[in-house]
């Protein structure tokens, strides 16, 4: 052998074990319940398994020490089937078949008795081919196969129109009012649209001016001034790309808004820990469906004549253009779910500012 060889040997079978100690580690830890070990009842075998021995045999007192093994059948005294012409039973004997549970911490070893295996049987695997070209005679067998396949195919079809059913539908509040027609939408619990006054008829309007308008009702304190409002108003424009003009009108409009009755009482109830804002519902209808939507604003109060919850809902004046009825229904759908999960009653109020 090279001098370079001879001089890392020692090395080499450390890094050999190393490596056998892994190999057995990926194999041993691929079983999620069961591992099965080829082993030898009367003595260790030499190899990459031999890592796992300590854990496989129990010690020589202890060896012909078994009780049944659950879910096995009935065992002999050998694990061990036949020792060949030479061989010799180990004085301490072999490991006897059965359950052997090493310590406290140990993971019970079930060693099996070879004799209770089928161990002459023929591997079929070889004559599948030959089997299938075999002559079939009045072609009984391929008839069978083929209703089989069909039958197979027709429950596949079956079971694939089945699965393809959704279990559960699942849509926005908004795209449900938007496809109900007028004698499907719900017409309680009430609401009280209010309609708030504002100065100037030139004010800006469209889908940006009042995104940004809720934006507002959902970051502002209730009880905000007008310098801390347009502070807010200028970052929350930046971020929709609001012109100037639209920001200050959109702090003009939300300061308007915090001096009207229902907010007051809204920011009342923000004192007490009773205000939602931006809150998700979900709520199941009759047919089995499932709609789900966000509520502007929520909160709970008791008078002399109500005690539950009252629901908010922003709009401006140009976002409801001809679209009153739908944003009835869907304030309707938010106060039946805010009901449903609080066991309270609940009453809206459309505000269009």
């Amino acid at each position: 052998m090279p001098i370079e060889l001879l001089e890392a040997g020692d090395l080499e079978m450390k890094r050999d074990r190393a490596e056998a100690n892994r190999v057995a580690y990926v194999a041993a830890t691929r079983a999620r319940d069961l591992l099965v070990v080829p082993t030898c009842g009367d003595q260790p075998i030499e190899g990459w398994l031999e890592v796992l021995n300590p854990m496989l045999y129990p010690a020589e007192s202890a060896r012909g020490n078994s009780v049944p093994a659950p879910g096995c059948p009935a065992f002999g005294t050998e694990s061990v089937l036949e020792r060949g012409p030479k061989g010799k039973r180990p004085s301490a004997g072999s490991v006897r078949p059965g359950l052997h549970v090493m310590d406290v911490v140990g993971a019970p070893v079930a060693w099996w008795d070879p004799t209770v295996l089928n161990l002459e049987t023929e591997e079929l695997a070889p004559l599948r081919h030959q089997r299938l070209l075999e002559l079939d005679t009045g072609g009984a067998a391929a008839a069978e196969s083929t209703q089989k396949y069909e039958a197979w195919k027709s429950a596949r079809q079956s079971l694939l129109g089945r699965a393809s059913e959704p279990s559960l539908r699942v849509q926005t509040v908004t795209s449900l009012v938007r496809g109900a027609d007028g004698g499907g939408m719900r017409t309680e619990p009430s609401v009280d649209v209010r309609v708030l006054e504002r100065d100037d008829p030139d004010r800006p309007g469209g889908r940006r001016f009042g995104g940004l308008v809720h934006a507002l009702f959902a970051l502002i304190d209730l009880t905000s001034a007008a310098d801390a409002l347009k502070a807010l108003a200028s970052v929350q424009g930046r971020m929709v790309g609001a012109t100037e003009d639209e920001i200050d009108a959109a702090v003009t409009t939300v300061v308007r808004t915090l001096a009207h009755p229902v907010v007051q009482r809204a920011a009342a109830a923000a004192a007490r820990g009773e205000l939602r804002r931006e809150v998700p519902v979900q709520l199941r209808m009759e047919h089995g469906g499932l709609v789900e939507g966000v509520v502007d604003l929520a909160f709970r109060e008791e008078t002399s004549d109500f005690v539950g919850w009252t629901v908010v809902d922003f709009k401006t004046d140009r976002e409801l253009d001809g679209t009153v009825d739908r944003y009835l229904g869907q304030i309707r759908l938010y106060c039946s779910a805010v009901s449903e999960a609080t066991k309270l009653p609940a009453r809206g109020v459309l505000l269009v500012v």
